[in-house]
């Protein structure tokens, strides 16, 4: 399993203006996520309580800058478990 560590979060200047950009470790461990979905799980755990996301969905109308952040991580978080899990 896959995990991350060390987390800090930059601001960079683009073409498109500021972007924030996440940087960490990714580190293995055994764990027992057998498959993708619960892989996303707990690597999405990782930052983000239960409660945490249930609140972020609920006001991505009223809070659409944490919420597009949120999203991005979840999306990384797919990505990281579609390669650990190789579907």
């Amino acid at each position: 399993m896959i995990r991350c560590e060390n987390v800090e979060q930059e601001e960079r200047s683009g073409e498109e203006g500021i972007e924030e950009i996440y940087v960490w470790d990714f580190v293995r461990t055994i764990s027992e996520v057998v498959d993708r979905e619960s892989a996303v799980e707990s690597l999405l755990r990782t930052r983000y309580t239960l409660n945490e996301e249930l609140a972020l969905n609920r006001q991505r109308e009223t809070k659409p800058e944490e919420f597009g952040t949120f999203y991005q991580f979840v999306e990384l978080c797919k990505e990281k478990a579609t390669e650990e899990f190789g579907y």
